[in-house]
Order: structure tokens, then C-alpha cells, then sequence
């Protein structure tokens, strides 16, 4: 064990040795690390400690795995671009070389899937850590399955978040449907599926999701507002078939969930004017003109609460208000 770790580390000194040259040391770059998501820097630094901690006996070959993976991870941490494409071409060109001779080894398969993860080829990624866990299948010892299926949550999301971006949410279905299983070991995932069923209009499938995001998250700010979003379409939706108690009840939901503005308060006091709460509705048209102090459909309904609860002074008060506005 003591003889390979040596070699690894001779191996290892000759690339510092080059780096030096050029004046780049890979630990004082540390800072320029570009800015991956924390499940990103985390998978990072598993790497290196999976790569190391390994229960079967060493071999020359295996050290080359790990130098060869070394490379990879190591251009991730550079400014420099020649350096950075040196130690990535090297790295996955000699993991390719390696996958030649031991075409059937699942570890291999998942360092080249890591490689194609690292230059941000998605596909081929995916692939390779398929590859990996299909080949790994039933194996107990050394399992690498756990450590890919990891990384296919973390390539799965950051190819998501550029589909769901340019808002083709049937691709981004089409794309997800076949990682399904991945809602069962992140929450991330399953907030992936309710933004998009919420992006094809499924709404009472998007609500489930996003409540089982916020079972576990409740101040997830994205989650929280996307469900007031369907609770407050929703409520407009019964607000004009006259389903009022089932409108106030989903107004009320996405008023607690944040979404407050000009329109959403003016709905929902438009419901209760129905409903026959006039008190109630003056406190929600009084606070939705507060985010709207010159709407005019606001003031006029006012006016019309006063007029209807016998306070004529006040509604007077906001007819001349509108007539100002004219």
C-alpha cells in the first residue's frame, strides 16, 4: 500500500513540477474554482476521497486510474486555459486508453462518466454512468453504483435547469420521465417535476409536487410562490363560474403563501364583496390599492363597498379620487 501511494505521488509531483513552471500552482488557485452548485463542489470533493479510500488491494493499473482522474478534477481548479485543457485532454485521454483494456470494469465507466461531466458533455456523461451501474449490477463489493447514481441527480438537474430556461417543458418531460426514480432520493428532483407539470398546465399534479416540496422545505421561495401562482389562477377560475367559497378558500392559500400584489388582494376582495363580507373586502381593496395607488378599477370599488355599507362620506371621498385620476 505505502510502494503504490509513493508511486501516486511521484506521479502526481511531476504534474505540480509543470505547473510550477507556468507560475500556477493548483492549491493557490483554490479561489477560482467557477461557481458549481453546492451538490456540484460536494460530489467534487467525494471524488477525491473515493478515488483514495479503496478497500481492493492497489495495482499499477489502478494507479493510473487515479492519476488519470486526477487530472480531470485538477482541471477544474485552474484559471489558466492551456493548463486547464492539458490536465482535462490527458486525463480523459488516458481513462479512454485504460476503458480499452478493461472494457468491462464499471469503475472505469463511472471516472469516464465523471470526465464527460467535468468538459459539460451531458449525454455521453449519462451514458458512461449507465454503463456503470448496468455493468456494477449486483455487485456488493466496492459497489460504484451509489457514487453514479449521485452524479446522474446532479447532471440530470443541471441539464434541466437549461430546458426548463428556454420553456419547452414537454422536452424537459420527455427528458425526466426515464429518472423518475431519482424523486426518491431528492427533493430537487421532485421540485423539477411540479415546476414543470406546472409549465404543461397540470396543475393539480404540479400542487402535489410542490406540497411535498414544502412538507419538507416550507420556506422553499420558489415553491411557495409557484403554488400561490396555481392557487390564485385557480381561484380567479371559480371567481368567475361563482364558485365563491371555493375561490375564497384558494385566494386565502395564495395570500399565505406570499403571492400579494395589486391583483391577486382586488380578486379576493372582490369575492368577499359577493360572498356579502363587505368589511373584510374594504381591508383587502384598501391593501391592494397600497400596491397600486392610481388603479382606478381599485378606487371605483372603493367607492362601491362604501356606498354599499351606508358610508357615504368615504365613498364620495374615493369617487373623487377617480374622477381626479380621469
Amino acid at each position: 500500500m505505502k510502494k503504490v501511494l509513493v508511486k501516486v505521488k511521484k506521479k502526481l509531483s511531476k504534474i505540480v513540477e509543470k505547473t510550477n513552471e507556468q507560475n500556477i500552482s493548483i492549491e493557490d488557485d483554490k479561489k477560482s474554482i467557477q461557481n458549481n452548485s453546492l451538490s456540484s463542489l460536494i460530489f467534487g470533493a467525494f471524488i477525491v476521497l473515493f478515488i483514495f479510500v479503496w478497500a481492493v488491494p492497489f495495482d499499477e493499473v489502478q494507479d493510473d486510474w487515479k492519476v488519470a482522474v486526477l487530472k480531470v478534477d485538477s482541471s477544474r481548479k485552474v484559471t489558466n486555459p492551456e493548463l486547464k485543457m492539458k490536465l482535462y485532454n490527458e486525463g480523459g485521454e488516458s481513462l479512454k486508453n485504460l476503458l480499452r483494456e478493461h472494457l468491462y470494469h464499471a469503475r472505469l465507466h463511472f471516472m469516464l462518466g465523471f470526465y464527460y461531466y467535468v468538459g459539460e458533455n451531458y449525454d455521453s456523461a449519462l451514458i458512461s454512468l449507465r454503463k456503470a451501474i448496468e455493468i456494477d449490477s449486483g455487485g456488493l463489493m466496492n459497489s460504484v453504483t451509489p457514487e453514479a447514481q449521485n452524479l446522474i441527480g446532479i447532471i440530470v438537474l443541471d441539464k434541466l435547469k437549461g430546458i426548463i430556461g428556454q420553456g419547452d417543458f414537454q422536452f424537459a418531460y420527455d427528458f425526466l420521465k426515464p429518472y423518475e426514480y431519482l424523486k426518491y432520493q431528492s427533493l430537487d428532483i421532485v421540485l423539477q417535476f411540479a415546476i414543470i407539470y406546472h409549465g404543461l398546465g397540470e396543475l393539480d399534479s404540479a400542487i402535489r409536487y410542490y406540497q411535498i416540496v414544502l412538507k419538507n422545505k416550507p420556506d422553499l421561495e420558489q415553491a411557495r410562490h409557484n403554488l400561490g401562482l396555481i392557487y390564485l389562477n385557480k381561484a380567479n377560475q371559480m371567481n368567475q363560474k361563482e364558485m365563491l367559497g371555493v375561490a375564497i378558500d384558494y385566494y386565502q392559500e395564495a395570500i399565505s403563501l406570499g403571492v400579494k400584489n395589486a391583483i391577486s388582494l382586488a380578486n379576493y376582495a372582490l369575492v368577499l364583496y359577493k360572498s356579502g363580507k363587505y368589511y373584510e373586502s374594504l381591508n383587502y381593496f384598501r391593501e391592494a390599492l397600497n400596491y397600486d395607488r392610481k388603479n382606478k378599477s381599485i378606487i371605483q370599488s372603493l367607492a362601491a363597498v362604501y356606498n354599499k355599507i351606508g358610508m357615504k362620506d368615504s365613498a364620495l371621498y374615493y369617487l373623487n379620487q377617480l374622477k381626479a385620476l380621469q
